[in-house]
């Protein structure tokens, strides 16, 4: 149990790393994300490189497994295999720009509520000021992947400094999208987000695809 957004594993910006045979429960946790592999900008490192996630059962989460962020995480060459995830709103989740060559191979998804994949891109986004919450949106603003606006205040200064764009006194994030390759997937008993019709088995507003092997 726990707050919102609880990440049960958390990996900041890991270099040839491998999780392997471990299985994780969230008990139905709001918000809850299974495994989380992003960049780590408390570390001032914006990468991580050629991990691998090998046989990992997940279950009972909000979201399985969440890889990148909203700026342009480095973060390239992981392999996911054998994963199972059932029982969540989506498997597994790739984000933003510069999040590439990623592979999920021999895998398994049931009983989602949205995705069982999905992949987030970006345009240019305003970062405003929380001052600015209640004013009228007359460009896109960033947010995170399920569409909460983030603000200036709340980025971590490496993050500030190195990753946002700055000009003419205010930040952007660049824009982008993710790439993935998916060979192998057995899925089932996906559904949409209102829960009256078959869900996606991939969800991408923009990143590109591979399919391979595909059984539903």
């Amino acid at each position: 149990a726990g707050d919102e957004d609880q990440v049960m594993i958390d990996l900041p910006g890991p270099w040839y790393c491998t999780l392997r045979e471990f299985g994780l429960d969230g008990n139905h946790t709001k918000g809850l994300i299974g495994i989380r592999y992003r960049p780590a900008y408390e570390f001032q490192r914006n990468g991580g490189k050629d991990n691998i996630f090998h046989r990992i059962n997940i279950q009972n989460v909000d979201v399985g497994i969440h890889v990148g962020g909203p700026f342009a995480p480095d973060l390239v060459g992981s392999t996911f295999s054998r994963i199972y995830i059932t029982r969540m709103r989506v498997g597994i989740r790739f984000v933003g720009a510069n999040v590439a060559e990623m592979w999920v191979l021999q895998s398994k998804f049931n009983n989602w509520t949205e995705a069982a994949i999905q992949l987030v891109g970006h345009t240019e986004r305003l970062i405003r000021n929380v001052s600015e919450r209640n004013d009228p949106i007359t460009f896109p603003v960033m947010t995170d992947a399920d569409g909460r606006e983030i603000f200036v205040e709340q980025l971590p200064p490496y993050a500030s400094m190195y990753m946002a764009i700055h000009n003419n006194s205010r930040l952007y994030a660049g824009g982008g999208s993710p790439s993935v390759i998916i060979r192998d997937i057995v899925a089932s008993s996906g559904k949409n987000k209102t829960g009256d019709g078959p869900g996606w088995l991939v969800d991408s507003n923009s990143g590109g695809v591979r399919l391979q092997s595909v059984r539903m």
